[in-house]
C-alpha cells in the first residue's frame, strides 16, 4: 500500500540511522522558511545533541541548492536525500508541480496572448521565446498550465515539438476569458512624462484614445515589471506629497506590454482586464464596445 505523507503542522520524530541519533523536523513546503528554520535549528541544539533532518514534502532544484549552501541535512520521502554528518545521497528528480485550474499565471497569460494575437497553426517553443525574449523553461511551464486547460495542444513531429491552439480567435477567447488575470502589479508615479513616451499608453489613457470618453487627469502609460529596473528611483513621487503637476501614473505589468503594442495603446484584452474593477458605467459600455469590434 503506498504512504502518503501530510505535512500539515511542524512535526517532531526521533529516530536512528545507522546508529546515529536524529532528530526529523517535518514542514509543508509551501509554508517553509529557511532562516526561521536556522533559529530554531540553533536552539533545539541547546537541548538536544541529535543530528537534524528537515523533512519536506516536495523541494525545487533552486530550493535544494540553497539548502546544501546552508549545510541543512533534508529529507523529500520517496525522492531526494541530504545527510552530510554521513555522506551524501541526491536523487536527481523533481516532482512535476501541480498546475492551477483557476486562474493563468502571468507567463501562461504572456505566451497565451502571443498564440492569440499570431493567428498561425503552430508554433514551435524556441520561436516563442525568441519572440516574447524569454527563457525556454518559461515557455514550456507556460504551455504545460495551457495544455491542462486545454486551451493548447503540445504536439511532437518527430524529434521537434510543435504548440498548436484548440480554438482561434474569438473562440479562443472565449475559452480563456475566465482564466485570464489583470497584468498590472502595481502603480507608481513618475516626473517628467516626456522621459517615458516608450512606454504603451494604458488604462483610461489607451481607453480615452479609442473611444469618446476623455482623457484622464493624468497620463497612464505601462512597463513590464522587468524594466522597471530602467526607471530612475529618483523620479517616483507620492501625488500627496508633490507640490508640482508634471508627473504620470505608471502601471506595472506582471508582463512586458510592448511586444502587443497597437498604436501606441496597450494590447485590447490586456486593457479590458485591467479596467475590470472599475465600476463607472461608461467605462463598462466603452470596454465592451471596444472587444465586440476587435478584429479577430
Amino acid at each position: 500500500k503506498e504512504e502518503r505523507f501530510c505535512f500539515i503542522q511542524p512535526q517532531f520524530v526521533l529516530l536512528e540511522i545507522c546508529g546515529v541519533k536524529c532528530l526529523a523536523i517535518s514542514y509543508n513546503s509551501i509554508e517553509f522558511s529557511l532562516s526561521a528554520f536556522q533559529k530554531q535549528q540553533s536552539k533545539l541544539r541547546e537541548f538536544t545533541d541529535a543530528q537534524i533532518i528537515l523533512c519536506l514534502d516536495q523541494i525545487s532544484s533552486h530550493q535544494r541548492a540553497s539548502l546544501i549552501e546552508a549545510h541543512v541535512a533534508f529529507i523529500v520521502p520517496g525522492n531526494q536525500l541530504y545527510l552530510p554528518f554521513m555522506g551524501i545521497a541526491l536523487q536527481e528528480y523533481y516532482k512535476k508541480q501541480p498546475v492551477s485550474t483557476d486562474k493563468l499565471t502571468a507567463m501562461a497569460q504572456y505566451v497565451f496572448l502571443y498564440l492569440l494575437y499570431s493567428r498561425k497553426e503552430h508554433f514551435s517553443k524556441t520561436e516563442i521565446a525568441i519572440a516574447l525574449n524569454i527563457a525556454a523553461i518559461n515557455v514550456t511551464r507556460a504551455v504545460q498550465e495551457l495544455t491542462v486547460l486545454g486551451l493548447v495542444v503540445d504536439e511532437k513531429d518527430g524529434k521537434y515539438s510543435y504548440v498548436s491552439t484548440c480554438e482561434s480567435g474569438r473562440a479562443l477567447y472565449a475559452k480563456a476569458k475566465s482564466y485570464l488575470i489583470n497584468p498590472v502589479q502595481k502603480k507608481l508615479y513618475i516626473v517628467h512624462p516626456e522621459e517615458h513616451t516608450r512606454f504603451p499608453y494604458a488604462g483610461m489613457s489607451a481607453l480615452s484614445r479609442t473611444s469618446m470618453l476623455s482623457e484622464p487627469r493624468k497620463e497612464v502609460r505601462a512597463i513590464g515589471k522587468a524594466a522597471l529596473k530602467s526607471i530612475d528611483s529618483n523620479l517616483i513621487v507620492d501625488p500627496k506629497w508633490n507640490t508640482l503637476d508634471n508627473y504620470l501614473e505608471l502601471e506595472i505589468w506582471k508582463y512586458d506590454p510592448i511586444p502587443f503594442m497597437n498604436n501606441g495603446n496597450v494590447d485590447t484584452i490586456s486593457l479590458a482586464l485591467s479596467l475590470s474593477d472599475e465600476k463607472d458605467e461608461r467605462v463598462e459600455y466603452e470596454l465592451e464596445h471596444l472587444m465586440e469590434n476587435m478584429p479577430w
